[in-house]
């Protein structure tokens, strides 16, 4: 850490530092679990990941008073972008498209050469995400930054009844 640098920016570096060895102990250990104990492991932990992010967000949703996709793109969207997050949003008539162009969870796993970890763990939450929130809500997107693609582009959409 430099001598120029603010107290507080020193602790988002040591943040950072301990963030990135977090992650590089636990992709040791799924790694090793699942050199050892085969594909099976990688259904176990998709499967609790699926469960765990769909209950969260039904919590979370049970907290709120509203339920729209506004809504949904507050409580998210505001928290990624002081992560790091860099995006631009369109609201159209359809719904609203998000295209993400900064992600440092991509960044993290290319460092890790984690890249399925990281998907399995973060971007294929996504659309349990929206899920537990509000089920009257899709979930659109055919690209990522984690899988090489030039941005993520989420699109949120009202599911017809």
């Amino acid at each position: 850490m430099s001598d120029n640098q603010t107290l507080e920016e020193q602790l988002v570096s040591l943040r950072k530092e301990l963030d990135r060895s977090h992650t590089g102990r636990l992709l040791w250990l799924l790694n090793g679990l699942k050199d050892r104990l085969g594909e099976q492991v990688v259904e176990a932990v998709n499967d609790i990941v699926e469960h765990d992010v769909r209950e969260e967000w039904k919590q979370i949703a049970e907290r709120e008073n509203s339920h729209t996709i506004e809504d949904f793109l507050r409580l998210l969207w505001e928290l990624l972008s002081e992560q790091g997050f860099e995006y631009t949003s369109e609201k159209t008539d359809e719904g609203c498209q998000m295209c993400v162009t900064a992600c440092p969870i991509a960044t993290l796993a290319k460092e890790l050469n984690a890249q399925d970890w990281l998907y399995a763990y973060n971007c294929a939450c996504d659309p349990l995400m929206v899920e537990g929130f509000n089920p009257k809500i899709g979930f659109r997107r055919t690209k990522t930054l984690l899988e090489g693609d030039d941005c993520c582009d989420h699109f949120y959409f009202y599911r017809e009844e």
